[in-house]
């Protein structure tokens, strides 16, 4: 058989939607959300003269932001989504 028709065969193209997707995004962009409300409220507390009362708030939000898009790319290098 013709080497190009094999290495056609070799990869099954990307999906073109793919919901676990969806919904990781989706979990991702809330991740987002809270990240940046609580930084939003921490500095609004910084200009009241409230101080930096949010700081674990903060760095959790951004460890679940960061493990939400970590699982993006996991799962896209895994499924061949984009």
């Amino acid at each position: 058989m013709d080497a190009g028709v094999l290495r056609k065969f070799e990869m099954a193209p990307a999906p073109k939607f793919c919901r676990k997707r969806q919904r990781l995004v989706e979990q991702f962009l809330i991740a987002v959300k809270e990240h940046n409300e609580l930084q939003n409220a921490q500095v609004e507390g910084l200009i009241a003269g409230k101080g930096f009362s949010l700081k674990w708030e903060i760095a959790d939000a951004r460890e679940r932001r960061d493990r939400a898009k970590h699982t993006i790319l996991a799962h896209q290098q895994s499924h061949g989504c984009k």
